[in-house]
């Protein structure tokens, strides 16, 4: 039986924390309330039981690309998404709890005029790339999308963890310390947006988390989900910033930016608050840290670059599915049209 709530039913974070690596971030109570204050976004809470017991959960959102300065929508139609879900604990009728979560999803989104429909499972999820699941989706005209992360193994010793992280990434690291680079924890919205702001907008990062931004996701989470890290040098000058949200002993990478004089002066400042984050997860008793996202096929100098940052820190590589329905190809048509004109524009103001 499936089950649609407009608020959180009962037990919604419980059933998260028992699914393990099921379950992340994305489908907690806490990311529903953040992303409503944030984006004014309506949240769907669906619960899929049998014999009277919950087997399978998804938040699904109902969303707008939103202006979080002007708090207006930038575009009047919605889209739906479901990351890091469906939740899924009994595996014997996974297929069929897909099935009716999928089904609803398509027919909110046909009337409430939703652009497309996003589904991603959390990354340690068993059916992460599974072919049976995938052909669920297909069959409500779902594309089937390859992505990929790799998933470093926290239960080694220390030691351990870095013998299998890249020598070059191990000296940078070195490098790092002997440069005198040093690294603290941003506890509050003031320090995230004087500090780490700053990283963000001289790195090139436009949307650099506004001040109401910053508060809600400080002060919405009370649990201590997201954790956010600062390398600065004896100059006290910025260098560097990276964040992680850590949920069911996972903890997964995120919002990494560069200074100029960071990129200038080659100091390695990423690579030592990557390792900071790793060790960081480690204390907090993760078992796995997920460098979160690279193509498996770069098509651009940034991606490859990415990818190899990413794969020198020795984790497992783990390509899944996420599966995508666009319900106004034409909308998609006319962006495929618009963008080249609007580039060539552009370049004639320039």
């Amino acid at each position: 039986m499936l089950k649609v709530h407009k608020k959180c039913p009962e037990g919604w974070d419980e059933f998260n924390l028992r699914a393990g690596g099921e379950a992340n971030i994305l489908q907690s109570l806490y990311w529903a309330n953040v992303i409503r204050m944030l984006d004014a976004a309506e949240p769907f809470f669906i619960t899929f039981e049998h014999q009277g017991k919950t087997i399978a959960q998804a938040l699904v959102l109902k969303r707008y690309f939103f202006n979080r300065e002007s708090r207006r929508k930038i575009f009047f139609l919605p889209y739906l998404e479901c990351l890091d879900g469906p939740v899924i604990i009994d595996p014997d009728h996974a297929v069929s709890a897909i099935e009716e979560i999928t089904e609803f999803a398509v027919k909110l989104g046909k009337q409430c005029l939703a652009t497309h429909i996003r589904f991603e499972p959390p990354h340690t999820s068993r059916w992460i790339s599974d072919t049976g699941m995938a052909r669920v989706y297909q069959n409500f005209g779902f594309k089937v999308n390859n992505w990929a992360t790799y998933l470093v193994n926290l239960r080694s010793p220390e030691n351990e963890i870095l013998e299998k992280v890249d020598k070059k990434a191990r000296e940078k690291i070195r490098k790092a310390s002997r440069m005198g680079v040093k690294i603290r924890k941003i506890n509050d919205p003031e320090d995230f947006i004087l500090n780490a702001g700053e990283v963000f907008r001289a790195g090139g990062v436009k949307k650099a988390h506004s001040f109401s931004t910053a508060r809600v996701i400080f002060e919405e989470d009370k649990k201590g989900f997201y954790h956010y890290y600062l390398a600065y040098d004896k100059k006290n000058r910025n260098l560097a910033v990276i964040g992680m949200y850590v949920f069911n002993n996972v903890a997964t990478r995120i919002s990494s930016s560069l200074s100029p004089v960071c990129r200038q002066e080659r100091i390695p400042a990423q690579d030592s608050l990557t390792w900071n984050c790793i060790l960081e997860a480690r204390r907090m008793g993760c078992h796995t840290f997920d460098m979160a996202g690279v193509n498996p096929n770069p098509q651009t100098p940034k991606e490859a670059g990415i990818k190899q940052f990413k794969e020198k820190w020795g984790g497992k590589y783990v390509e899944y599915n996420f599966y995508f329905k666009d319900l106004l190809p034409v909308l998609s048509k006319i962006r495929k049209w618009i963008r080249p004109l609007a580039a060539r524009i552009r370049e004639k103001l320039a």
